[in-house]
């Protein structure tokens, strides 16, 4: 865990309530116990940016290409050297793509707002401009949350209409339930688990930078970046 404070994502009983009968589907019980998969339930929407570079890593294979993200963010914050890429892949001219898409300036210097709801790009339930997509849909639906946990921000915002969401709660809630289970029955083995999964983040992040995050409440850029190497390096460079 990169910092003890933990970030919360805002959402509904209902979800929570669908991810535990989903996530019990998969579960044996017994010998996992349903006080279990509750203590679990407890812990599912509190997460570290750790948890969240995790997702970011997996979240492509988890896609359904439904479209609904496409059809539900409004608006869509765009750069200015994306949209001139855009219109490159396009066969046409920044101005005219840009007039075309009805881009207003974004607070963010170098951004723009792009209406949706749905995105001019969709086409049926896919993206017509998919090679060349802004870094914003690329990072859908776990970079924002990754982003705002890196600044200590305390709610998230979850996009419990993908499914993708879904299905990824779904597993985080299994392997938690099974490490409220562990703790239960073998309680010197599970700190011993803990303990070496610090030992080894603190090895590859540095125990200084990880103390200042626990201390602040928040990630440094640098930090940031190791968090999602580390995570590539153990996905195996994927």
């Amino acid at each position: 865990m990169p910092h003890s404070r933990q970030a919360a994502w805002k959402t509904t009983k209902q979800f929570i309530h669908e991810v535990k009968e989903e996530a019990r589907k998969m579960l044996k019980m017994p010998p996992v116990s349903e006080e279990d998969l509750d203590r679990a339930a407890e812990q599912l929407m509190k997460v570290t940016p750790m948890d969240l570079a995790l997702y970011l890593k997996i979240q492509d294979e988890f896609c359904v290409k439904c479209g609904e993200c496409c059809r539900r963010c409004d608006p869509i914050l765009v750069g200015k050297e994306e949209v001139k890429r855009i219109a490159a892949y396009l066969g046409t001219s920044y101005k005219r793509l840009k007039r075309k898409l009805r881009l207003a300036p974004a607070e963010r210097k170098g951004f723009f707002h792009m209406p949706g709801r749905p995105c001019p790009f969709l086409r049926g339930n896919l993206c017509s401009i998919y090679p060349v997509r802004p870094e914003v849909c690329r990072l859908f639906p776990f970079g924002e949350p990754f982003e705002d946990a890196a600044e200590g921000r305390r709610n998230l915002v979850i996009p419990s209409y993908c499914p993708a969401v879904k299905r990824i709660m779904v597993y985080r809630l299994t392997g938690l339930t099974i490490y409220a289970y562990l703790e239960r029955k073998y309680p010197d083995m599970f700190r011993r688990l803990l303990e070496e999964r610090r030992r080894l983040m603190e090895e590859w992040l540095g125990p200084d930078e990880l103390k200042r995050a626990r201390e602040t409440g928040r990630l440094t850029p640098a930090l940031a970046h190791k968090i999602l190497a580390f995570v590539d390096r153990l996905a195996g460079g994927r």
